[in-house]
């Protein structure tokens, strides 16, 4: 960025008391806060250049080296003892200002540094910034002096390729990165723990300094757009002259799938269905299975959340068989008849070979909320940040003194009270720890659910509730009461609010817990289960009320790495018979103990992890959850 004090001056001030190995060849000149006008810093390698990172700033420079020729460029700050930048991310960018490597804080310390092979027309860009700016945008926190140098690659380090197998070619640009990944220990065939992600340059290569790793077993992995997951095989990472070449050779998914359809109801209250367009990519026939799971939070019913598996029938996938290049629409039923308004959440469709759910071919996803019509269709990544927003803005709110909450500057504050009461006898709730009563606003004034949080407060121990919040728009809103011991979710009614006068006082009801889950415990060596061994889990359920209950039950699995194209996948786990769910009656006190099996676990390879959940809801009606519990992930291991 352009300063009122020359650049220079400043940048031989800071530098004056380095030691001789920072001294610059040549020193930042602005403007360069763009990489179409990045500076021109000469030839390399042997290229050093100083530089600073100031409020807003971010430094772009250009070089000139051999074609094909690897490099290395080095982003030296406060403990590589470049500068007084503690914490530093460098970009590589060929000649048309696209993305070719980046790099945070592969040492010494918070320094970067990066491998990167010189595009064809020998033109390389790079870009010093200070974190967080992954973008290059100008958006640092962390600010100083630093000194970039280009020179010859040092051991150790990694190159390769990422090539279409069956042309050879390299993939069109932007499709995904490849990522490194670190292995529990040898032997194992596929890699968890995810240590760097690495941009593929436009020729299809990529290359990484390993200097500062740990020496270990690692593993490369890439999963492009439209292409299958593709894993090399693990290689061991023996110390500092490690120098190591892997090829990755991807191949198109076998299928592809098209945005679904909004789904729409037939008649008011009844349950939709929405479609969506499966192609074969392959010169033979598949026999598929195609189904959808459905994670929505807050759902409106006692536990606020719910995830299941639909398809042709709640629970139950369709099937489908598509010839050679051909496509097929298939239906999916989204049992919404019981889901209030306002719902909302996403869905993910996946597609895999028939009775296979670990053999995943091709997958989608689309948010949604529920309507009176049906739902309306937004986007994965808007769905996440309103969840998310919502999550942190009440956990703030929660954090905060009444006080705090109370006194933001100085806004002008309305009172909206009310009593919670037991849904069971009508009466006040009376807890030594009360639930939270949270105000939400409505997306739609005629939602049946709002899901905007406001604010918050902790109820008394009479069940009274008041929340001091800054004037509000006028609109439509509600209450919600989470967090009682032995009460599930409960919510208001909307109302309405005219911005100007509190609203009258609002007495609710919160449902007692009457299913109670228990004493849940995963498969013996569950976190770490020998490849090829069986597995269960169990629970005790419990009915603390005082009337026979029967309840659906079902469990939720997702899996990942599976081994599959797709190689992530999402499913309710196959029990008796082959459904999905069961019927589960207990009487007035009764405590069963019910043992469910995780057969898809035999199948899975080395390295993958099973992360399965238990979830009971009212009978044909997952939305209504009445009660849940995590299961112990399963972990697979060498045998």
């Amino acid at each position: 960025m352009s300063q009122a004090v020359p650049r220079q001056t400043v940048i031989a001030l800071a530098l004056a008391a380095l030691s001789p190995w920072v001294q610059a060849k040549v020193a930042e000149v602005e403007p360069n806060s763009t990489c179409a006008i990045a500076q021109d810093i000469g030839a390399a390698p042997g290229t050093s250049v100083t530089g600073e990172i100031v409020t807003g700033d971010v430094d772009f420079y250009r070089v000139t080296a051999t074609p094909g020729k690897l490099l290395q460029a080095n982003l030296s700050a406060n403990l590589g003892g470049g500068g007084s930048l503690l914490d530093s991310i460098i970009g590589v960018f060929d000649s048309s200002c696209q993305q070719i490597a980046m790099n945070d804080h592969a040492g010494p310390d918070m320094d970067s540094r990066v491998l990167f092979k010189v595009p064809a027309d020998g033109v390389v860009i790079f870009a010093a910034a200070g974190f967080p700016d992954f973008f290059f945008e100008g958006s640092p926190y962390e600010l100083g002096t630093y000194t970039l140098k280009v020179i010859k690659p040092a051991a150790p380090y990694l190159t390769g390729s990422v090539t279409e197998a069956g042309t050879g070619q390299p993939l069109p640009p932007n499709l995904g990165p490849v990522s490194l990944l670190h292995c529990d220990g040898p032997g194992y065939d596929t890699c968890r723990d995810e240590v760097v992600t690495l941009p593929v340059s436009s020729d299809g290569s990529f290359a990484l300094s390993l200097g500062g790793m740990d020496p270990g077993h690692y593993q490369l992995r890439t999963a492009p757009n439209g292409y299958s997951s593709t894993y090399s095989a693990p290689f061991a990472y023996e110390g500092p002259e490690t120098v190591a070449k892997i090829a990755l050779k991807v191949k198109p998914l076998p299928v592809t799938l098209s945005s679904p359809t909004a789904c729409k109801r037939s008649t008011q209250g009844s349950d939709c269905s929405f479609s969506v367009t499966v192609t074969n990519t392959t010169a033979s026939a598949i026999d598929a299975d195609v189904w959808t799971v459905v994670d929505a939070s807050p759902n409106g019913a006692p536990y606020g959340t719910t995830n299941f598996m639909t398809g042709a029938a709640a629970y139950t996938p369709a099937h489908v068989q598509i010839a050679a290049g051909a496509s097929a629409v298939v239906s999916q039923l989204m049992p919404i008849a019981a889901a209030p308004t306002g719902v909302s959440g996403q869905a993910t469709v996946y597609v895999g070979k028939t009775g296979k759910p670990l053999a995943t071919m091709g997958q989608t996803g689309f948010g949604f909320t529920v309507t009176a019509r049906g739902t309306s269709n937004i986007g994965l990544t808007q769905a996440a940040l309103i969840r998310e927003a919502n999550q942190r803005r009440e956990k703030a709110a929660r954090q905060a003194t009444p006080g705090a909450r109370k006194s933001v500057a100085g806004a002008t504050t309305v009172n909206f009270t009310g009593t919670l009461l037991n849904a069971d006898t009508g009466a006040p709730v009376t807890q030594p720890f009360p639930p939270y009563v949270n105000l939400y606003a409505c997306a739609q004034p005629g939602y049946a659910l709002c899901t905007g949080y406001i604010d918050g407060a902790q109820a008394g121990q009479d069940g009274s509730f008041s929340i001091d919040t800054r004037k509000l728009a006028a609109g439509r809103y509600q209450f919600w009461a989470t967090g009682s011991t032995g009460f599930d979710i409960g919510y208001s009614a909307t109302f309405d609010y005219d911005g100007k006068t509190a609203p009258a006082a609002t007495s609710f009801t919160i449902p007692p817990k009457h299913i109670v889950v228990s004493n849940v415990k995963g498969c013996v060596n569950g976190d770490a289960l020998p490849a090829g061994s069986k597995c269960s889990y169990s629970y005790d359920l419990t009915n603390t009320g005082s009337t026979a209950r029967t309840v659906a039950s079902w469990t939720s699995a997702l899996v990942q790495p599976t081994g599959s194209p797709a190689n992530t996948t999402a499913f309710s786990v196959p029990g008796d018979g082959g459904q999905a769910q069961s019927l589960i009656t207990l009487q007035p006190g009764e405590t069963r103990n019910i043992a469910k099996p995780l057969p898809q676990v035999t199948k899975l390879q080395s390295g993958a992890q099973y992360f399965p959940s238990l979830w009971l809801s009212t009978p044909d009606k997952p939305f209504e959850i009445v009660g849940f519990d995590l299961v112990p992930t399963v972990t697979v291991v060498t045998p």
